[in-house]
């Protein structure tokens, strides 16, 4: 495959484990005033994989230039999802 496809697609996996982990992160549900349920454990696990898995297998696939691209990619996109704030409905 290409490098780019391979890009795309660990970045798609990424960027939806970032959201996974967004949505159930304890802290900011709690500076957004937002219930205070916690997010299992397994769930945030689950999450962290998600996020850090294609970067292995980027990097273990020797598809460098894919993982120095993904590695940059999900660091920026994962600051802009960070610092979004949640919606005004709960």
């Amino acid at each position: 495959m290409t490098t780019f496809v391979v890009f795309s697609i660990a970045m798609a996996v990424s960027v939806c484990a970032v959201f996974l982990l967004r949505s159930i992160d304890d802290k900011r549900r709690r500076i957004f005033f937002r219930d205070r349920e916690r997010g299992a454990p397994a769930m945030r696990l689950l999450g962290w994989i998600g996020v850090l898995a294609p970067g292995l297998i980027l990097f273990g696939s020797q598809q460098y230039s894919a993982f120095l691209s993904w590695f940059g990619m999900i660091t920026v996109i994962g600051w802009l999802i960070a610092a979004r704030a949640p919606s005004s409905r709960p």
